[in-house]
Formats: C-alpha cells, structure tokens, sequence
C-alpha cells in the first residue's frame, strides 16, 4: 500500500518549505509520495523544491513549470505521477502538524470499507495575526450530499480518498469546472465522491490552513468577495440540478445569496438592488437572516444595517 501527495504552489517561497516537512515527518507503515506541481512561480519557490527533490528522489515527484498555466492544469497534470492507493492534498501555503495523519486515515478507510473520504478538523492560521480560536464542530458523516451542498465542511488540506474514488470523479469534475469557469476543484469533487460514497470525519485537528492577505477565497475586496461566494453558488446550483435535489438545498442556495447582499449592503455597492431582489425571493433560512431580510425590506432600517456593517 502507498499514500500519494498532491501538492500545487504558486509563489510560496515563506511557507513551501514548512508543507514539504510537514508530508516527510509523516510517521507511517507504508510509503508517502509527494508529488509537487509548481506554477511558474517568479519567486523562490521552484529552487527550494528542487533542493527538497535533490534530498528526497525516492519520495518526492517535482513538477516545476517554465511559465503559469492556472491552477485548474496545475493541478490536473498532476494526476499521471499518482502512485497511491489513496490519495491526500496539501497546498504550498498550508501545512499539517500532525505526524500521525496519513496513517490515522488509512487505518479508518482500512476499517470501514463502505467509506470512501476521511476528512478532519482543521487549525486556521491568519498570517501577521496568528491562530483563530480553534473548536470542534459537530461535523456530518455518512451519507452527507445534501449537507454537503448546503455548505462546504471539508477543508482539502485535511483530506484523504481513496484514489479509485478519486479516479471515478476526477474527469467529470474536470470538465465541470472548465465549461463553467469555476474558481475551485475541491468542492466539486467532494460533491461528486458524496454521491455514491459515504464520508468519514476524524475529530482531531491533522492541518493548519493559512489564511492570507489575498487568495481566491479570501479578500478585502468586496468584488472578489462576491465573486467567490457566486462560483460556490454556480457549483451549488449545477449538481442541485444535475441531481434533482434543488428543494433538498433550497436552504444553502438562499445562504450565499444572503452572503452575496450582505457584501453589497455593507460597502454599498451599485449591485445592492440586484442582490436584495434575489434575496427577498429565495427568503430567510436562519434566524439572523430572517432579521436582515426584515430590515432589508425599508429603506431607513437597510441604510441602519448598512452602517453597523461598516462600523465593524
């Protein structure tokens, strides 16, 4: 038996160093091979992999690029290194401190042969502040693809599949995200792996996930922002349909249009119109959405919500 790695990175030159380590201290019974995907990076990042490489020819696969071809082939090109009976995924700016992770997981999936994913808790680093607050949520497991639509609980850096699942889904989610032009590849195969399997969690933290200044999912503007939360929404709204089960997530649909109208609302952007409109017709799905859809409803009590947002 043998655990694949899929790392992708872009200019990670402060933190690359930290993820590598994190795979080689896995403390395991079988082998782990690290399969690293650069993507042109103009910083130090193909140099420090490559020196990684140069230690460890048995354990690590570099992929290092002359030029940027995006994260969607970056990380698909990968697929032809994988080695492993199962398969694990850390990005080049998160890493996992767990040494016992790998093996943990594989003892689970080992155990429960009807599961098809183990994921687990997640520690989450905001770079220049330092940790969040970590707790334990009570997280599904099981046969989870309606919770799974009605919002995403899995952190990728915490996952591991086995790679028959994996190879299941992998082209149809591939296809998906380049027709539709989605700005993430984890959901999407999550989703996809939930269909017909069942998903395991481990309630111990394995993983950091660093959050930084600007990513795809984190931003301080508020265009992106909305941008982020819409292609959640679009991949959403394609498997509701593509499944027939839209009633089911009728609930986690009306959440991110409420995210997307609490963004415009709260910088006041020319999109608010459009935003409150989609969020009158789908309705409250929480008691504290229930509030803002109430006060969205007058000009005067949505100006108030406006400005307490701003004030935050």
């Amino acid at each position: 038996m043998k655990v694949s790695v899929k790392m992708i990175t872009y200019n990670h030159a402060p933190y690359i160093a930290q993820a590598i380590e994190g795979v080689l201290a896995q403390q395991t019974t079988f082998p782990v091979q690290l399969i690293i995907g650069d993507d042109g990076s103009t910083d130090e990042t193909p140099n420090i992999i490559r020196e990684y490489a140069t230690r460890y020819p048995e354990r690590i696969t570099a992929v290092i690029r002359d030029k940027n071809v995006g994260m969607v082939a970056n990380f698909f090109d990968l697929d032809s290194y994988i080695d492993g009976d199962y398969l694990a995924f850390c990005e080049g700016d998160d890493y996992w401190d767990d040494p016992h992770k790998l093996q943990v997981q594989v003892n689970l999936l080992e155990q429960n042969r009807d599961y098809g994913l183990i994921y687990t808790d997640v520690r989450q680093y905001v770079q220049g502040i330092g940790f969040n607050t970590y707790k334990s949520a009570k997280t599904p497991s099981g046969s989870v693809l309606v919770e799974l639509l009605n919002g995403n609980f899995i952190s990728t850096v915490t996952v591991l599949v086995r790679t028959s699942i994996y190879n299941e889904v992998c082209e149809s989610v591939h296809e998906a995200v380049l027709k539709n032009k989605w700005r993430m590849i984890d959901y999407p195969l999550w989703i996809e792996a939930a269909r017909n399997h069942k998903i395991g969690y481990h309630p111990h933290p394995t993983a950091v996930y660093r959050v930084l200044g600007e990513s795809a999912s984190h931003s301080d503007d508020p265009q992106r922002q909305i941008g982020f939360v819409k292609s959640v929404l679009d991949v959403v709204t394609y498997y509701v349909n593509h499944f027939g089960i839209y009633d089911q997530c009728r609930k986690g649909i009306a959440n991110k249009v409420y995210k997307m109208y609490r963004i415009a609302l709260k910088y006041n952007l020319p999109s608010l119109n459009m935003y409150r409109e989609e969020f009158h017709r789908l309705g409250a799905c929480s008691k504290k959405t229930g509030l803002y859809l109430s006060l969205s409803k007058n000009t005067l009590t949505e100006k108030l919500l406006g400005a307490m947002l701003r004030c935050r």
